[in-house]
């Protein structure tokens, strides 16, 4: 049986470096890495070059799962004259990745191919406003970088509630996505609760400290 894929199509724009980053951001691969115990754990945040106009996106998420798909530019499609396709297995992980990258670039996504894709049910389309739209005609390339940077900052991780919303969208729901649900509900709010004490213990040391000074 072929494997049944969601399609996510984004705008032209969204570059595969840019879309990656966006990615890795969401699935808190930066702050997996931060807290990880393993050797050489930027080894799995990797960006790999395979064929003219595809690219092989590999990576893993907070909780350790691993990830692959294949990202395609200048594509065409009916609603865009070039495009670019992201299409991984539909899995509920996936559908809600795929909702975040089209809300940041602007685009397109069908949960999964195999229903008839005109289906507004298995149709999302992106929200106004765009996170980060095309650059305006003469927009300076400092203050677009800079809106994307902004743009990619204010990602927050993925939460269980919006992987759970896909159930009923994708066609797989299997151990990644019962892994990343039990991590997203139970480890990251402890580990947020931790950083916070200990900003908050340093703020306190920081002020007793200074107030000694003015003694």
């Amino acid at each position: 049986m072929d494997t049944i894929c969601t399609k996510i199509i984004l705008s032209s724009h969204a570059e595969p470096e840019k879309v990656f980053e966006v990615i890795c951001r969401i699935v808190g691969n930066e702050f997996g890495h931060k807290i990880s115990l393993r050797e050489n754990s930027w080894y799995h945040k990797s960006f790999i070059s395979n064929k003219k106009n595809c690219f092989i996106f590999r990576f893993s998420d907070c909780a350790g799962n691993m990830y692959f798909t294949c990202f395609f530019s200048n594509v065409k499609d009916n609603d865009f004259l070039n495009c670019n396709l992201l299409n991984p297995r539909s899995s509920a992980i996936w559908c809600a990745i795929g909702k975040r990258l089209v809300d940041f670039f602007g685009g397109k996504m069908i949960y999964a191919d195999y229903i008839d894709q005109k289906d507004p049910k298995n149709l999302y389309i992106c929200k106004d406003p765009i996170k980060y739209p095309p650059r305006l005609k003469g927009q300076p390339t400092d203050e677009y970088w800079y809106q994307y940077h902004i743009a990619l900052i204010n990602e927050s991780i993925l939460t269980a509630e919006e992987i759970n919303n896909m159930k009923h969208f994708a066609a797989y729901w299997g151990k990644k996505e019962d892994n990343l649900v039990n991590y997203l509900e139970n480890f990251i709010p402890k580990i947020e609760l931790a950083e916070k004490l200990s900003g908050n213990l340093k703020q306190n040391y920081e002020t007793k400290d200074k107030s000694k000074l003015k003694i």
